[in-house]
């Protein structure tokens, strides 16, 4: 009866989480409504900048890394990756060596697919819930074309500098991971420590070859679902990039915060922000870019969150 009470305590109070979640946000799109119909010209140059941030320089630097990814994906090499992780999460990290998989799915396509993968193992038995929250905060990576291309090459105009940004992005993972991991892990063993579930029988993961499509198949789906992938990210730049600038305009926030603002908000506009600004030496806007890539965005988070509704994953 005490466990009972205590389950039915703790639905009350995701309830209630989803209740005052719910309404905050309700409250927040109705307040960005009246921003937009109050500074119509405010917010359409924001779109043109968020529009033009998302075909100048994401689009085309991300939607050839992105159907690779997925080719790789549909060939079974994030499990094969996975594999060869298993060893370095179970002695580092004190995970089970499934986790292998949903490591190796984040350095490869960052984040949420890390969440997405940790999610699919829990379901399927193979790690704890407590597990698999330590898996989410450890696989929060931002793909590497990211660092490479995007903020080293194109917005730092510095491409010696990609390399060692995305070797800082993962040690800082790593070390966090390791810093970590007792933490969540309850008394008894963990669900399958050392086991590592053959992809074959993961639900969900992609299977160790195509099932039956040749690579022409395997191409055409790589880019109608990378072209969905980049359609979504441009989605959320243009409206984080009006909300920003509403915000600015309105006089709810100084314009020196607006920079800072836009990293706590959105990735790539948090590293757009910091490129731009010119005051900032080199090393000091590679430094502000990694925070921000370590942060992920708002939006990152609220992905990660809505893949973990419905589990008992916090």
């Amino acid at each position: 009866s005490v466990s009972m009470w205590e389950s039915a305590m703790n639905n009350r109070s995701v309830i209630s989480r989803e209740r005052i979640f719910t309404g905050v946000s309700a409250a927040a799109a109705v307040a960005a409504a009246g921003l937009m119909l109050a500074h119509p010209a405010e917010a359409f140059d924001a779109s043109l900048q968020g529009l033009r941030l998302w075909w100048n320089i994401l689009f085309p630097a991300l939607l050839p890394f992105f159907i690779l990814c997925d080719i790789v994906a549909a060939y079974g090499f994030a499990q094969k990756a996975g594999k060869w992780i298993e060893p370095l999460s179970l002695r580092l990290f004190g995970l089970p060596g499934a986790a292998g998989w949903p490591v190796a799915a984040g350095m490869l396509a960052g984040s949420p697919a890390g969440a997405d993968a940790a999610v699919k193992l829990c379901k399927r038995g193979a790690v704890t819930p407590e597990e698999a929250e330590r898996i989410v905060a450890l696989t929060h990576f931002v793909n590497p074309v990211f660092m490479i291309t995007i903020v080293a090459a194109v917005l730092l105009r510095r491409p010696e500098f990609g390399p060692f940004l995305l070797a800082v992005h993962y040690g800082a993972a790593f070390l966090c991971a390791m810093a970590f991991r007792a933490f969540g892990r309850g008394p008894s063993a963990p669900a399958a420590a050392g086991a590592y579930p053959d992809a074959s029988r993961i639900a969900g993961a992609p299977p160790p070859r195509p099932d039956g499509r040749g690579f022409g198949k395997v191409l055409g789906d790589a880019v109608t679902e990378s072209l969905q992938k980049l359609l979504m990210i441009g989605g959320v730049v243009i409206v984080f990039s009006v909300l920003i600038q509403l915000i600015g305009v309105s006089g709810l926030m100084p314009d020196f915060l607006q920079t800072a603002a836009a990293g706590v908000a959105e990735l790539h506009l948090g590293a757009y922000a910091a490129a731009q600004a010119a005051a900032w030496p080199a090393p000091v806007t590679a430094a502000a870019v990694s925070a921000v890539a370590g942060w992920g965005g708002l939006s990152s988070h609220v992905q990660v969150r809505a893949l973990l509704h419905g589990t008992k994953i916090r």
